[in-house]
C-alpha cells in the first residue's frame, strides 16, 4: 500500500516501483525457480570427459534438458529446506 501512496489515479507501476515490492519480488523468483522460462541449454564440453561410460571430447556440444535434470531445484540432498519458499529479498 506504501506504493499507491505515491501514485495517482490510474498511473501505471513502473521499474522502480516492482523493486520496492519484496514480497512480490520473492514470490516471482520462486516461480522462476519452480517453473524456467527455458528448458534446456547447449553446453561445448571444454576438456575431454567421460560420463557414463561415454567420453565426450572437448568441442562437442551437449543439449541439457532442465525438465529432466532437477530443473526445479527440490532436490533436498542438494539444497535445504527446497521445497519451501523462502523469503531472501
Amino acid at each position: 500500500m506504501e506504493i499507491l501512496k505515491d501514485k495517482k489515479e490510474g498511473e501505471p507501476l513502473n521499474w522502480e516501483d516492482v523493486k520496492k515490492m519484496k514480497y512480490t519480488w520473492c514470490t516471482a523468483s520462486e516461480v522462476l525457480r519452480l517453473y524456467p522460462p527455458s528448458i534446456g541449454a547447449f553446453r561445448e564440453a571444454n576438456t575431454d570427459f567421460s560420463y557414463g561410460g561415454y567420453t565426450i571430447p572437448k568441442g562437442w556440444k551437449d543439449y541439457f534438458d532442465d525438465l529432466t535434470i532437477d530443473s526445479k531445484g527440490v532436490d533436498t540432498t542438494s539444497y535445504d529446506e527446497a521445497e519451501h519458499l523462502k523469503d531472501s529479498a
